[in-house]
C-alpha cells in the first residue's frame, strides 16, 4: 500500500492498496486531484516478500529520488513511480553421512540422498552422493545449493548390505528421525542434515536333532557321539550328547542368533 502525506500540515491524505491501483493492463496508479499546493511524501507499506530481497526506487516527475517527496504547485502535474525489483533468496542443505557397524571397505561404494520440496511438485528433483574412501568412511558431505526457501525432505536411498539390517538416523538440529529428513530452508545459511546407518548383521536360528532307531544303547555306547556345527566366519561349535539331552529323554539342540550363511552339523 501507499501512503501519501502533506508535509506542511502534517495531515495523511490517504492509504491506498494495490488492489485498489490495480488497472486493466495490470499495471498500479492512483491519480488525486485538487490537492492544496504544498510538499508531499508517498510512502510504500509492506512491499517485503518472504523468500525475496527488495530494493524499492522512486521517480519524480522522471527524476530519480531518494524518496517519494513531491511539490505541488498551482495547476501543475506531478508524478511519483515506484518500483520495486525483488530477487529471490536461496538456501542450502548439506548432508553428512557415518556408517557404523559394518566390517572395514563393506559398505556400498556409494548412497545418494533424494531431496524433494514439500507441497511443490514442480520442484525438480535434486540427487545428492557420497563415495565411500580407502578407509571405508565417506566423503565429508554434499550439499544442495540454490533451493528457493521452503521445507525440503531429504531421503536416503540405496544403503542396503547383503546379510545386515540397517537402521537409519537422520538428525537435522536436536531432531532425530528414522524415515527421513524435513529441513526447513528460511534463511540463507546452510543446513546440515546428519545422517546415521548403524549396521547390524542378519541372524536366523539353526536346529538339529539326534533319533536312535533299532537296538536300545547304554550312555557308554553312546558317550562319545558329538555334534560339530560349522559356519560363516569361522563359526564352530561342539557339542556332547549330553550337552542336548532334553528332559524327556529326546535329542536336540536349537543355536539362536547365527549370522546368516551356510551351516554343517
Amino acid at each position: 500500500s501507499f501512503t501519501v502525506k502533506n508535509i506542511d500540515s502534517n495531515k495523511v491524505i490517504g492509504t491506498y492498496s494495490l488492489e485498489h491501483m490495480k488497472n486493466t493492463d495490470g499495471s498500479y496508479s492512483k491519480t488525486l486531484d485538487n490537492l492544496p499546493v504544498g510538499k508531499y511524501t508517498v510512502t510504500e507499506n509492506n512491499a517485503d516478500v518472504a523468500g525475496y530481497t527488495v530494493v524499492t526506487t522512486y521517480e519524480v516527475n522522471g527524476t530519480g529520488s531518494e524518496n517519494g517527496t513531491v511539490e505541488v504547485g498551482k495547476g501543475t502535474e506531478n508524478t511519483v513511480a515506484v518500483t520495486n525489483t525483488y530477487t529471490q533468496k536461496f538456501g542450502s542443505i548439506k548432508v553428512t553421512k557415518t556408517v557404523a557397524g559394518l566390517e572395514e571397505n563393506s559398505g556400498p561404494e556409494s548412497i545418494s540422498f533424494k531431496v524433494t520440496k514439500k507441497d511443490d511438485p514442480a520442484f525438480e528433483e535434486r540427487t545428492l552422493t557420497v563415495t565411500r574412501k580407502d578407509d571405508g568412511s565417506y566423503t565429508e558431505a554434499s550439499t544442495a545449493k540454490d533451493l528457493p526457501f521452503g521445507t525440503y525432505i531429504v531421503t536416503e536411498e540405496n544403503a542396503d548390505v547383503a546379510g545386515y539390517a540397517v537402521v537409519t538416523t537422520y538428525k537435522v538440529g536436536e531432531t532425530e528421525t528414522n524415515d527421513n529428513a524435513a529441513v526447513e530452508v528460511t534463511d540463507e545459511n546452510e543446513k546440515t542434515v546428519s545422517v546415521t546407518n548403524t549396521y547390524a548383521k542378519d541372524v536366523g536360528s539353526l536346529t538339529f536333532t539326534k533319533t536312535f532307531e533299532g537296538a536300545e544303547l547304554t550312555e557308554e555306547q553312546t558317550a562319545g557321539i558329538s555334534f560339530t556345527v560349522k559356519g560363516p566366519d569361522e563359526y564352530s561349535q561342539t557339542f556332547a550328547l549330553s550337552d542336548i539331552r532334553k528332559e524327556d529323554g529326546s535329542y536336540s539342540k536349537t543355536l539362536d542368533n547365527l549370522p546368516v550363511g551356510k551351516y554343517t552339523v
